[in-house]
């Protein structure tokens, strides 16, 4: 192949890495849209039958979904903020639930952000391979959340569903050994056939 066939292939390749973004932006804009018109259905179905007290603790529950949305938007990795959003329509048979402390900022903290993000990436990749190899139609349910505490960061990932747990087990390890490499991190894990728990936790880089 001659430099203008390569030039020719590497543009044919951009251009469809840029078509696959797009494309994937106005499916999660679209997912969005879905849910926030079946919110509001169901806002107007209890404001039509004067459930005035099912209302309210709706409007609690939207209130608290707007907030943590509002929360990964200020992460501050942007590949990671990203992942977070088009991971429910990459991914439907996962119901992925992120909780966030107000106004956590992971570019703020003293850690290697870019890596942490590329480590929570990696993790969450684990499970959605896990479950795309699962023929048995189950929703599984997968909470992260993130917390400092003890000059720290610590994630932790709580998943249930039945799954091959060995074959997860043996991938998180994997990606995590791959990242010790070049950042130091703690990992703790508990494995059953219904659920599996896994912490993980980014000491402070000293100054």
């Amino acid at each position: 192949m001659d430099l203008k066939d390569e030039a020719i292939s590497a543009d044919r390749t951009h251009k469809h890495e840029l078509l696959a973004r797009d494309e994937l932006l106005i499916d999660v804009i679209n997912h969005l849209r879905h849910d926030w018109m079946n919110d509001i259905q169901v806002l107007y179905g209890y404001l039509r039958l004067n459930k005035h007290d099912k209302l309210m603790a709706f409007m609690e529950t939207i209130k608290q979904k707007a907030a943590r949305e509002s929360m990964i938007s200020k992460l501050g990795v942007t590949e990671l903020i990203v992942y977070l959003y088009s991971f429910r329509v990459q991914c439907p048979q996962i119901e992925l639930e992120v909780e966030l402390e107000q106004d956590f900022q992971l570019k703020e903290l003293p850690v290697e952000a870019e890596q942490v993000a590329e480590l929570v990436i990696a993790i969450l990749d684990c499970f959605k391979t896990l479950t795309y190899e699962s023929d048995c139609g189950e929703t599984y349910h997968l909470q992260l959340e993130w917390n400092v505490e003890e000059a720290a960061l610590t994630l932790r990932f709580d998943f249930r569903g039945e799954s091959d747990q060995d074959t997860l087990q043996r991938q998180i390890a994997a990606r995590v050994a791959a990242v010790n490499e070049h950042m130091l991190v703690q990992m703790e894990t508990e494995f059953e056939s219904q659920w599996a728990t896994l912490t993980i936790r980014v000491p402070f880089i000293s100054k």
